[in-house]
C-alpha cells in the first residue's frame, strides 16, 4: 500500500482501510508512507515503511519507492495518492514493464481545482495511471461514470467500494460538552454557529457561502461562520478581503491552518451544523468527519452527495450555484427545534455507522486483490 502524503484525509483513509485489511488472515500488508505520518501513534498490526517522500525530489522519492518495492516484493501494489500525476505515470508504465499489478483508487477522477484539471497534458497523464492500472477502486456511481465518460475504459476493471467511515476521529479525540468548547473560542452557548471544515480550497465553495452568511449575519447578531483549514494565498486574500468590506469581522472567525487531529472536537462540538458548499466533488473526507462527529450538514445538491446523505434524515441540500437557496437552507435549519437538529446530527452518526463500515469494505477489496493475484500466478 503506498500513500506517500503521510497526512490528512488520503492518510486518515489509508489507515482505516489498514487497519481492516490487516484482520483478514490471508493478507500481508506493508504500508509505505511519509517519514512524518501522522498516524504513527495509533495502534496498527501490519508493517509500515516511512520514508521521505512528501517534499523530497521527485528522484529521491522515487528511489525510495522502488528500493521498498523491490525489497518487498509485493504481489500487488495498491495506490491510495501520487506524488505528481505528470509524472507518476511513468512508475505505472515501469510496473507494467516488470508485471507487478497495481490498483488505484481514483478518490478523484480529475484534479478538483478547475486549473489543475485543465492544464496541459492532465488529462492524458490520468488517462495514462488508468490504462496501466490492472484495476481501479472508485467510490460512487457518479465517479464511474465520469471514468467511462472521460476514458475509454473497459468498465470491467472498475470497482466500486464505497469510502468508509472516520468514526476513528472521534473516539481517538477528547470531547467537550458544548458550552465549555465554545468559551474556548470565545463564542456564546447560544450562538447559531456553522461550520465550514478542511482543506479551504476555490472549488468548496467557500465564496458562495460567505456570501450567502453576509445575507444571515446582519439579521441576527447570534450568527456565527468557522472556516478552519489551511487556505492558499487566493483564496485566504478574497476570504479576508470579504470579510473586511462586509463587516463580518465579529461574525467570521478564521482559522487558516492544517488542523491536527487531536484538535478536531473543539471545532465539532463547539457548531451547530457543518456546511459544505461545494461547486464541484468527486467525495469529501470533511462529509465523513461531520458525520462522524454527530453533525447535521447543508450542502450542495451534488450527485456524489446524494449517494450517502439522506435529505431531512441527516442533512439538507440546496440547488448548485444558488446563494439565496443555501441562505435560506441555513435559515431553515436554526429554524428548527434544538431536539430536530440534535436528531439531524444523530442520524449522521448512525448512517456513518451502519451504511458505511469498513469490514465490508476490506472484505471487498481483499476480493479484488484475490481476483487480481490470481491473473498473475
Amino acid at each position: 500500500m503506498i500513500e506517500p502524503s503521510g497526512f490528512g484525509g488520503l492518510a486518515y483513509y489509508t489507515y482505516c482501510l489498514c487497519r481492516s485489511l490487516s484482520m483478514q488472515p490471508e493478507i500481508d500488508l506493508v504500508l509505505l508512507t511519509d517519514t512524518s505520518y501522522e498516524m504513527s501513534d495509533y495502534v496498527f498490526s501490519y508493517k509500515v515503511i516511512k520514508h521521505r517522500l512528501n517534499g523530497a525530489s521527485y528522484i529521491s522519492a522515487v528511489s525510495k519507492i522502488f528500493g521498498v518495492v523491490m525489497g518487498e516484493r509485493p504481489n500487488i501494489i495498491h495506490i491510495q495518492s501520487l506524488i505528481t500525476a505528470r509524472k507518476d505515470w511513468l512508475l505505472f508504465l515501469l510496473a507494467r514493464i516488470l508485471q507487478i499489478p497495481i490498483i488505484y483508487t481514483a478518490h478523484n477522477v480529475l484534479p478538483h481545482d478547475e486549473d489543475e484539471r485543465i492544464a496541459l497534458g492532465m488529462k492524458f497523464v490520468f488517462g495514462t495511471i488508468y490504462k496501466f492500472s490492472k484495476a481501479i477502486i472508485t467510490h460512487s456511481r457518479y465517479n464511474l461514470d465520469n471514468l467511462l465518460r472521460l476514458y475509454d475504459l473497459n468498465a470491467d476493471k472498475i470497482t466500486i467500494i464505497k469510502h468508509g467511515n472516520y468514526l476513528f476521529q472521534k473516539r481517538g479525540t477528547h470531547s467537550l460538552p458544548k458550552k465549555e468548547a465554545r468559551k474556548k473560542l470565545g463564542l456564546d452557548v447560544d450562538d447559531c454557529v456553522i461550520l465550514f471544515f478542511g482543506a479551504v480550497r476555490e472549488y468548496k465553495g467557500i465564496m458562495d457561502l460567505l456570501e450567502a452568511f453576509r445575507r444571515l449575519a446582519p439579521n441576527d447578531s447570534k450568527f456565527r461562520l468557522l472556516i478552519v483549514g489551511k487556505s492558499n494565498n487566493k483564496v485566504r486574500k478574497n476570504i479576508s478581503d470579504f470579510i473586511e468590506s462586509n463587516d463580518l469581522e465579529k461574525f467570521v472567525i478564521f482559522f487558516n491552518r492544517y488542523i491536527k487531529l487531536e484538535e478536531f472536537h473543539l471545532f465539532f462540538d463547539t457548531s451547530d451544523v457543518v456546511v459544505l458548499p461545494y461547486r464541484h466533488s468527486y467525495g469529501s473526507g470533511a462529509l465523513h468527519t461531520a458525520m462522524a462527529f454527530s453533525k447535521p450538514i447543508i450542502l450542495t445538491d451534488l450527485p456524489f452527495f446524494r449517494e450517502i446523505v439522506i435529505e431531512n434524515e441527516n442533512g439538507l441540500f440546496f440547488k448548485y450555484g444558488d446563494i439565496l437557496s443555501l441562505s435560506e437552507k441555513i435559515g431553515y435549519f436554526f429554524s428548527l427545534p434544538r431536539k430536530e437538529q440534535h436528531r439531524m446530527g444523530e442520524a449522521s452518526f448512525t448512517i456513518a455507522s451502519d451504511r458505511f463500515g469498513w469490514e465490508p469494505i476490506a472484505e471487498q477489496t481483499l476480493a479484488l486483490y484475490k481476483q487480481i493475484a490470481t491473473q498473475f500466478i
